[in-house]
């Protein structure tokens, strides 16, 4: 044990970036769900990163007509995440301000759609093997130096902001209607939701694939609304459990050789299933 935690630690671990992206993951990527859950709009967790995902493949399908070396099928694939994320955002937005409804069954569609377009990109492209489609399949162990530093920051910035105008976003998230009557410009409030959201997917998708991005921004921001009280310790506990999921999972599929990201997903949904249990346990002996 002591000298597989030495392999681990070690500067020169394979796989070093992969597991520090993966636990910036595990630690971010509940804020998103956390706020999705308390909207009610945790459909949106699914529909979201397979919309990501084809703005992805359609990022690499893009960058196979551009015959430059270096990190251009990262930037594309990155950039075209980030813009059909947040296009469908303000689209969704945009319905909901006009009152008009969007529900399960279109949302359905629309993943649907979104998931066989990124099928025909991918299988369209003439680089199928590039390291980025394996990520699209939850290969987190894929994740390179470069696609490390090139996505943190769109994880960094937007937990930063959800944290510190969190009050804000909470009062348009839970009652809207109090929150316009004090002043609040709720559309504003809103949209800058929206586009932190769309960040955080659209970058978790770009590290670690729809799947891993889905159980990352749910299952611990699920087990978290089970023990927290307040916003700021659903946030405290999401993190925790997101981080425990992602460590553990990542070093039980590296001992092990197993899928990495369905591993991290069988941890959170495991660390939720305990949350729930304690949560019926302390409701019946309280």
């Amino acid at each position: 044990m002591l000298e597989f935690a030495r392999e681990i630690l070690s500067p020169q671990f394979l796989f070093r970036h992969a597991l520090a992206g993966t636990l910036l993951l595990g630690m971010t990527a509940p804020f998103a769900g956390c706020f999705l859950v308390a909207r009610r709009q945790s459909f949106l967790g699914v529909t979201l990163p397979q919309v990501s995902s084809t703005g992805l493949a359609s990022g690499l399908f893009l960058a196979s007509f551009w015959h430059r070396e270096g990190a251009t099928h990262e930037i594309f694939a990155l950039l075209g995440a980030l813009v059909f994320t947040l296009a469908t955002l303000f689209f969704l937005s945009w319905f909901a301000r006009e009152k008009r409804s969007i529900g399960d069954a279109w949302q359905g569609a629309l993943y649907i759609g979104a998931g066989a377009a990124t099928v025909l990109l991918l299988s369209c492209n003439p680089h199928t093997g590039h390291g980025l489609n394996g990520i699209l399949r939850g290969e987190i162990v894929s994740i390179s130096s470069y696609e490390f530093w090139l996505g943190s920051p769109f994880l960094i910035l937007p937990v930063g902001l959800l944290v510190l105008f969190s009050h804000e976003f909470a009062l348009a998230s839970y009652d809207p209607d109090f929150a316009r009557a004090i002043g609040q410009c709720t559309v504003f409030w809103d949209t800058l939701l929206f586009i932190l959201i769309g960040l955080i997917i659209a970058t978790a998708v770009f590290m670690a694939g729809p799947l891993v991005c889905f159980g990352m921004m749910l299952l611990p921001a699920l087990g978290g609304r089970l023990q927290g009280r307040t916003l700021g310790q659903i946030f405290l506990i999401s993190a925790l459990l997101g981080i425990i999921a992602a460590l553990g999972g990542f070093l039980a599929a590296y001992k092990l050789d197993l899928p990495t990201g369905p591993t991290i997903i069988v941890c959170e949904f495991a660390l939720l299933a305990l949350s729930f249990g304690i949560h019926l346990a302390r409701g019946n002996f309280a």
